[in-house]
């Protein structure tokens, strides 16, 4: 009641809290962990300083998430098994962009683009985003074991619904320090999915975990960094009691009764430490067992001499030691001597390593540019750096010219691409060119084939043709005319090449053509002609013709024309 004195406090129905303060305080702890490796893992793979920090950990329904992120984006789809249900790891297009451009050589610029990912560059991203996803597997390790992997990438916020719109999520947003490149990243994880585990997600549970699994760990490693570790062990065996003086007469050859010796009885000691009691064992070879600890007095027992017997043992184990060492060593200096003298009778060049984007030397240049066009210039510079010279020269000539300088400075600069990343694109390109060898084999010029198509149709089709390509598109209109020959263009050619091609053609065919001729073009070939030749002609005229007629004898004309032209 507004009068008792105690805060309001709104509260959404539509959407209701379903994390408590203390899991998102946990949650925020396991995502810290999750930016220290995703650091390591981004730094190692770019080979340049990478930041992750976590900026915030909030609940909200999963519809106010995507309406507040970018549309393209890249959107990571992974799975957290055996928890049911999907996470997403959303990553801006600044940072995905400047990624691409380390990944492939450069300075990590992106370039401020928003479009959507090419096949290559899906296929490279999902190769760093397994990666990330590895990582949160690790950093959820805290709480609980799950094998978290990438399942899906996508670019539209509309085909990553990972739950419905209305479903809570909690939201873990990240700063990204990449370069000059300051953005978010963020990881989504719907209520549904992580259901089973809120009970974990509490402070008291999630420290208890955390001490008992960091001291677990600690021994584990301790355990298997020591294993290794080589030590000295050494075999006790209790003697008599001496005074000072008898201690001063011993020499070599002096007897020393050993009780503990005739009981059976010795200890053995590591590190200055009796670790075990030892019994002996009688027997062709003696041996000793052990029995136990050995008794708190005989911790305080400083070092003793070994006795006379195991002396003797351990020297000739040594001896025996180096003589088997000597005998190995000089067999494989033996081996390899006669592996040098086989290989120098073979004289077998050993083949190197193929080079990257080898594949694409019998390739045309403009193919090439068809496949790299609408790539990031960084890929376009990482893969002419690889090829021949010549080829490389004949690619960058072909592309577009506005884009030409800014491949040559990315060339100039190219650092160091990972031969993953390198192999990764080889594949894809290697399944564009499959995929463009099983399509049409046709490579001719399509303006040279529609105008030899239009100058053997009829003279009305070719007419509306022409026309109607005007208006659709006018520089194609404008290339086809060019090509195209008509008959009226007869007066536009020198006398000459008139005279010469007039030469060889039937009288007959040329008055069918003239026939309907304007008269200007029809004075000029007439005036081409000799006075035989004229008269011939004048002979011949007069008789029906039918249109058609006409239109086959100028299209015979026109060729004899294109012939003598070339």
């Amino acid at each position: 009641m507004p009068g008792n004195g105690l805060p309001l406090k709104f509260y959404d129905f539509r959407r209701p809290d379903k994390f408590s303060r203390d899991q998102i305080h946990t949650l925020a702890h396991i995502h810290e962990n999750f930016a220290r490796l995703a650091t390591v893992t981004l730094s190692a793979t770019l080979r340049s300083p990478v930041s992750v920090h976590v900026k915030l950990v909030d609940q909200m329904t999963y519809s106010e998430f995507t309406d507040t992120i970018p549309n393209p984006t890249t959107l990571a789809i992974g799975s957290m098994q055996p928890l049911k249900g999907s996470a997403l790891l959303e990553i801006n297009p600044p940072i995905t962009f400047a990624l691409l451009d380390f990944l492939f050589g450069g300075p990590g610029d992106g370039g401020g683009l928003t479009r959507d990912l090419t096949e290559i560059e899906q296929a490279t991203m999902e190769v760093l985003l397994s990666r990330l996803w590895v990582d949160v597997g690790s950093a959820w390790g805290l709480v609980y074991d799950s094998l978290a992997k990438l399942t899906g990438l996508e670019v539209n916020p509309l085909f990553a619904q990972i739950v419905a719109p209305q479903e809570m999520i909690v939201l873990v947003q990240f700063e990204v320090k990449l370069g000059a490149v300051v953005e978010t990243m963020n990881l989504v994880f719907p209520y549904l999915t992580i259901e089973p585990l809120l009970a974990r997600l509490s402070s008291q549970s999630w420290y208890t975990k955390r001490v008992h699994d960091s001291g677990t760990a600690e021994k584990a490693v301790l355990g298997s960094r020591l294993a290794g570790v080589p030590t000295e062990a050494e075999l006790l065996v209790e003697g008599e009691d001496l005074s000072l003086v008898a201690l001063g007469a011993l020499k070599k050859g002096s007897l020393v009764a050993l009780p503990g010796a005739d009981r059976g009885e010795s200890f053995l000691r590591v590190g200055g430490r009796p670790l075990f009691r030892l019994r002996e064992v009688a027997g062709r070879h003696p041996c000793y067992v052990v029995e136990g600890s050995p008794p708190e007095g005989v911790k305080k027992v400083g070092p003793e001499t070994p006795a006379p017997a195991v002396q003797k043992a351990l020297e000739d184990l040594r001896t025996g030691l180096e003589s088997t060492v000597s005998r190995i060593t000089g067999g494989l200096d033996e081996l390899h001597r006669q592996q040098d003298v086989l290989s120098d009778l073979l004289s077998v060049p050993t083949p190197g390593p193929q080079r990257p984007f080898a594949f694409l030397a019998p390739v045309e240049p403009a193919d090439c540019v068809r496949f790299l066009a609408f790539e990031l210039p960084q890929l376009a510079a990482l893969v002419l750096a690889h090829l021949e010279v010549g080829q490389a020269a004949a690619v960058l000539g072909a592309l577009p010219p506005e884009v030409q300088p800014e491949v040559g400075r990315r060339i100039g600069r190219l650092g160091r691409a990972g031969a993953e990343v390198v192999a990764m694109v080889e594949k894809v390109l290697k399944r564009k060119l499959e995929v463009a060898a099983t399509s049409s084999p046709w490579k001719g010029d399509g303006l040279d084939q529609l105008a030899r198509i239009l100058s053997a149709t009829n003279r009305s089709t070719e007419k509306h043709v022409v026309e109607g390509l005007t208006g659709l598109d006018p520089t194609l209109s404008a290339e086809i005319r060019k090509r195209l020959f008509e008959f009226e263009d007869i007066a536009g050619l020198e006398p000459e090449v008139v005279v010469a091609v007039l030469a060889d053609l039937d009288t007959a065919v040329l008055a069918r053509a003239l026939a309907i001729a304007d008269p200007a073009v029809k004075g000029f070939v007439v005036g081409c002609l000799p006075v035989t030749r004229r008269s011939a002609l004048e002979a011949v005229e007069g008789g029906k013709v039918s249109l058609t007629e006409v239109e086959a004898a100028q299209r015979q004309v026109i060729a004899a024309i294109q012939d003598a032209q070339g």
